[in-house]
């Protein structure tokens, strides 16, 4: 009896890891959705007044010299967020010099949980928790991203829904950087 729920127990084990894999590069709904629109800030006040996981104060002035700012709305329980948070850690050490920068945003994630994820993934760009004024570019999905100038001003039409893969987000990236004439 015990071989046989161990071995019904490994196989549903094995299917939910199947089933998650699957569903990798899917956006996550956020448990109480809102609908947001995307509004550009008044540049000044991108942020409002915040501190990253590790209580830092963070100002949008700190990137007003960025030609190119992805803002990644995600979510530790979030599996697609987790699966391209390597491929954003090392596109933003790939790109720092050349102007870009990247916010990765939560909001229902809890703190000690967003500081494990960051050092499990060696995460060196800023992780913040959502401000009233980060929210108008967040969408009822995570992860979803938003490009940005300096200025605070979108650089994209439409948020991005859904994780992308590394080449994906590296001809995002290129491309912005290269409107911008320093990619």
């Amino acid at each position: 009896m015990k071989k046989a729920y161990l071995k019904t127990a490994l196989l549903a084990l094995a299917a939910c890891f199947a089933l998650s894999a699957v569903s990798c590069r899917r956006a996550e709904p956020l448990p109480e959705p809102t609908e947001i629109p995307i509004v550009t800030p008044d540049p000044d006040d991108v942020f409002g007044l915040t501190k990253d996981v590790f209580g830092e104060h963070v100002a949008f002035a700190d990137y007003s010299e960025k030609d190119v700012v992805m803002i990644n709305f995600w979510e530790t329980w979030c599996g697609p967020c987790m699966g391209e948070m390597a491929d954003l850690e090392a596109l933003y050490e790939e790109h720092e010099s050349e102007g870009f920068a990247i916010i990765g945003v939560y909001s229902s994630s809890k703190t000690a949980d967003v500081k494990a994820v960051a050092e499990n993934f060696g995460i060196t760009y800023r992780l913040v928790p959502t401000t009233r004024q980060l929210r108008r570019f967040a969408t009822r999905y995570v992860p979803t991203t938003v490009f940005v100038n300096g200025k605070g001003e979108l650089l994209s039409e439409e948020p991005i829904v859904g994780a992308k893969s590394r080449s994906e987000w590296e001809e995002i990236i290129s491309s912005l950087l290269q409107n911008t004439g320093r990619g």
